[in-house]
């Protein structure tokens, strides 16, 4: 999409060894997280991933079990996977942000709230899924297009078609923390069960002048 190589292995994962002659000899890390993790954007070798396992291989290897727009929920099924096939050591989550822009986009609510974005983006039209999958530009295009459908339908919405307002989902973030913490303790929980170690990089709470004291709480 962002014209990089970007090679995965059977299993899906940004990483271009062998994981199953891996099992046995040496511990498995392995990062589970969304764009910010998977780095599209960059290099395999400019990753954050790769240059941990460069710091630790060989006594830990680094795999990147990222995917781009995943929410927790994502992530959870990704946990349970990982730790069912590969016995990992350490499993690092770094998750957060798409579970609040998700609930902050005009429509969420219509959708499959376990469904990946890009399927609800292209699904029912075969067409645009054919271009969306192959053509890098035309993403970009969309991507820009959609921005500005998305501001303008917001102003021009029907009146008993409530939106999510960013600071209304701070202010009440039961909203969409309940599921970010939902998901995390069952990670948690998977990975206690499967004597592995879970690191857990939340991303940083937005901050608003007038946030109430349960925001702060949170942001804290």
């Amino acid at each position: 999409i962002f014209f990089k190589n970007i090679r995965t292995d059977q299993y899906g994962f940004r990483f271009t060894e062998n994981i199953n002659i891996l099992i046995g000899q040496t511990d498995l890390i392995f990062c589970v997280g969304d764009s910010t993790t998977i780095c599209m954007e960059s290099t395999n070798e400019e990753s954050w991933p790769y240059l941990l396992d460069k710091e630790l291989a060989p006594q830990f290897r680094v795999i990147n079990a990222a995917a781009g727009a995943y929410r927790s929920i994502h992530q959870r099924y990704t946990v349970e996977y990982i730790l069912k096939n590969f016995k990992p050591s350490d499993i690092i989550l770094h998750t957060g942000i798409n579970d609040f822009q998700y609930r902050s986009r005009p429509g969420y609510h219509k959708f499959d709230v376990n469904a990946h974005p890009l399927r609800n983006m292209v699904s029912k039209y075969p067409f645009h899924n054919f271009l969306f999958r192959r053509f890098g530009l035309y993403h970009m295009l969309y991507s820009r297009l959609s921005s500005v459908y998305k501001s303008f339908y917001c102003k021009i919405k029907p009146a008993n078609e409530k939106i999510p307002d960013v600071k209304e989902l701070l202010s009440t973030p039961s909203i969409w923390v309940h599921e970010l913490e939902s998901n995390i303790l069952e990670i948690n929980s998977l990975c206690n069960a499967h004597n592995t170690r879970l690191w857990l990089i939340l991303f940083m709470t937005p901050f608003f002048e007038t946030q109430n004291p349960e925001v702060i709480k949170f942001s804290e």
